[in-house]
């Protein structure tokens, strides 16, 4: 047996996927922070590191948590602790390491504020969200809040105040990422998402997914006017009618609509969020 599939198991125990999809949350963070200068910037990359380190260690306590879930269903059955390639404890093991090190990083270079702060994300994760994800189709929104941690928690790690800036920015990438899970479901047949037994795409009619996938652009849309972010109102408009094509159209093709509508929408906030600092 290779030494690359030795490793391959251990590393898709960290959700590499996950983590590379992190950094759209680290990009909203770092244009919410700016302007940055060239010392903060080493001090942001350095946070942003420790920040990754957390949460790998946290997508391997998630795969230790839920690897019964994984098990019994037949999309996640071959993850690392169901197919056993890696053995529980050592993947408890591997999620304590992680968690302890970035988190030690964050509060010896950075303070106790986000250190504490990045450790109650993962306490969240590891229990509430676990939780939540076993008895509401609603969880996926404190999934969009966990999501949306690298907001508040970059902007401790910069020695910033906690004030009213970060809270509308975290609002959006949390409210996205949920309409961004929920809308992409249906336009994989019903399929897509995390091995929960009320993931809402397929506790609910798609019909009633699309009403849900509407609300949520329409609470985009309003928190966007709230920050007085004018340029966003084309793209405002752009997702809410897309979302509302899906909802009327009721068809795959106008579910992928709305998809590609959200990647635009959130690539556009972080763009014009950048701009407005400058």
């Amino acid at each position: 047996m290779s030494v690359t599939a030795d490793v391959r198991p251990y590393l898709a125990l960290l959700k590499p996927a996950k983590l590379v999809r992190l950094f759209g949350a680290v990009l909203l963070a770092t244009a919410v922070a700016l302007p940055i200068s060239w010392s903060d910037a080493k001090f942001a990359a350095l946070a942003v590191l420790a920040g990754c380190v957390v949460a790998a260690g946290a997508n391997a306590l998630n795969m230790f948590i839920d690897r019964e879930i994984d098990a019994a269903d037949s999309r996640t059955a071959d993850r690392p602790l169901p197919a056993g390639d890696v053995r529980p404890w050592a993947a408890l093991t591997i999620a304590i390491g992680l968690i302890a090190i970035g988190a030690g990083t964050m509060w010896d270079e950075f303070g106790v504020r986000p250190a504490v702060l990045v450790l109650a994300v993962v306490a969240l994760y590891a229990t509430m969200y676990e939780w939540l994800k076993r008895s509401t189709p609603y969880y996926s929104l404190v999934g969009g809040a966990i999501w949306a941690a690298p907001i508040p928690a970059l902007w401790l790690a910069l020695g910033r105040p906690l004030d009213g800036v970060p809270v509308g920015p975290f609002a959006v990438a949390a409210i996205w990422t949920t309409l961004h899970v929920w809308s992409t479901a249906p336009a994989h047949d019903g399929a897509a998402g995390a091995a929960a037994p009320c993931f809402l795409p397929s506790v609910l009619r798609p019909q009633a997914t699309r009403l849900c996938v509407l609300a949520l652009a329409l609470a985009l849309a309003s928190i966007t006017v709230a920050l007085g972010l004018r340029l966003m109102l084309p793209f405002d408009a752009l997702l809410t009618a897309a979302a509302l094509a899906s909802l009327r159209i009721q068809d795959i093709r106008t579910d992928r609509w709305v998809t590609g509508a959200a990647m635009v929408f959130i690539a556009a906030f972080i763009v014009v969020t950048a701009a407005s600092k400058m």
